[in-house]
């Protein structure tokens, strides 16, 4: 605390209150400083997490008041007469995900204190597993976004309310965690170089990526390990990514040469602050094949953690994986230079390839005439007509027979009612259009001659 007060002329009281979402120092019982979990957004507010503790010290040196020098007067005391801790009900919080895929099953407890009584009310479709009247419950989710609440009966017999807003994703065989447009649904954490998000796509003439907005990435020249983090609230279940079941893809345009390593970690971002690797789950990697083009890179798993990890004190679990974090070209050799090479990216995201090709139930929008694929069959090209009345970006993926993308791109803005694909690179065969809005799918099967 800096005050224009001398301190050291006799004793003060200095005191925090701590709630959910919100700390306030005082000093003298004046408010002297509040800080905010929106106040500090995008950057990630711990304090709603674990438990913490008091350390109360006389701190000499660090980037806080300067190191001393020859004025500096030694030796210094601090003088303390009590340290109390009070509870307020109201510091109670409900603990758990905020954004979650329905069918999945999430825990829910109240932290930071306790109650003689628990009664939690959910929103339409959601459902409790197990015993409800007590300080933790699991969830199984509906389609239904709404507020988790719990009437909570302190001792003195009072009752008090407390509520988490819950947001529902539907799942699909292709999830998009972040386009930089309208699927925004992993919050940005932090990063060591520079980032927009919102940028303009620097090539839209191509068949992986032409969507107008993109993020934008430069590498800090001054690391070794460069980072770029994302909170993981909907990554509930990471063995499913971890044996292959899902993967993940992300759009890159880069002016980093060819074979560049990209990495993915899954972490728990609360032991992410020790000695690397601590926190780490997992890491998935990738190389670049394109220089200055778009491509989708496809991630694939290189450890897993098994505790053995050079100064691995503790193992992450998988239900303790909450940030996922990019490192770009981290095989910079130690010592440096390092790189300072830019990214652009898009469309970040889960697929479940065993999903994906399945046509199975879609045949009906094969003659669904909301959306025209023509000419069908066709050679060069073919021109996509869009009669619907959804406004949201479409999504289009060209598959094979056997379920493997050969085209990805967006139709957005004016291009909505009328776009062209170039289809010339594809070989003569049977292919399927998917076109893909928010949670809708339409599938339209494709002849190329």
């Amino acid at each position: 605390i800096t005050t224009a007060s001398d301190l050291s002329a006799g004793f003060h009281t200095y005191a925090v209150e701590w709630k959910p979402d919100t700390i306030t120092w005082f000093l003298d019982n004046n408010n002297f400083y509040t800080i905010t979990k929106t106040g500090i957004a995008p950057s990630y507010w711990p304090f709603n997490d674990d438990n913490f503790f008091f350390i109360l010290n006389v701190a000499v040196g660090g980037w806080f008041g300067g190191n001393p020098d020859g004025t500096t007067v030694f030796p210094q005391t601090m003088e303390v007469d009590y340290v109390r801790v009070y509870s307020n009900p109201y510091t109670l919080v409900i603990d758990g995900r905020d954004k979650v895929f329905s069918g999945s099953s999430q825990k829910y407890l109240i932290k930071n204190g306790s109650a003689t009584s628990y009664s939690w009310t959910l929103p339409s479709g959601a459902s409790i597993t197990g015993v409800q009247d007590t300080n933790v419950v699991s969830v199984l989710w509906g389609t239904t976004s709404g507020t988790v609440s719990v009437d909570a009966v302190a001792s003195c017999g009072t009752t008090y309310t407390f509520t988490k807003d819950v947001t529902v994703f539907k799942d699909s065989c292709q999830f998009i965690f972040d386009d930089f447009q309208t699927h925004r649904t992993m919050g940005y954490t932090g990063s060591t170089g520079t980032y927009n998000s919102a940028w303009t796509n620097p090539n839209t003439t191509n068949t992986v990526n032409t969507s107008p907005t993109v993020g934008y990435y430069q590498r800090n020249g001054g690391v070794q390990y460069d980072t770029y983090s994302y909170e993981a609230e909907l990554l509930s279940d990471v063995t499913k990514y971890e044996n292959g079941q899902r993967v993940f893809y992300m759009d890159v345009y880069t002016s980093a040469p060819i074979g560049t390593t990209l990495n993915l970690n899954l972490e728990d971002n609360t032991k992410t602050g020790g000695t690397y690797p601590l926190g780490r789950r997992s890491i998935f990697a990738v190389q670049t094949t394109k220089r200055f083009q778009w491509e989708r890179l496809k991630f694939s798993m290189v450890i897993l953690n098994n505790g053995v990890w050079p100064n691995q004190n503790s193992t992450t679990s998988a239900s303790q994986v909450n940030q996922v974090t990019f490192l770009f070209n981290p095989n910079n050799p130690s010592g440096g230079p390092y790189t300072s090479d830019y990214y652009y990216l898009d469309n970040f995201m889960s697929v479940d390839p065993a999903a994906c090709p399945v046509i199975t139930g879609l045949n009906n929008s094969y003659n669904d005439q909301s959306i025209i694929v023509s000419p069908n069959p066709a050679s060069g090209e073919i021109a996509i007509q869009n009669n619907s009345t959804n406004p949201s970006d479409i999504i289009l993926s060209i598959t094979d027979i056997l379920g493997k993308e050969v085209i990805h791109g967006k139709i957005t803005g004016a291009s909505q009612s009328s776009s062209t694909v170039n289809i010339s690179s594809l070989a003569p065969g049977i292919y399927f259009v998917n076109l893909i809005s928010g949670e809708d799918r339409k599938v339209k099967k494709l002849i190329v001659e």
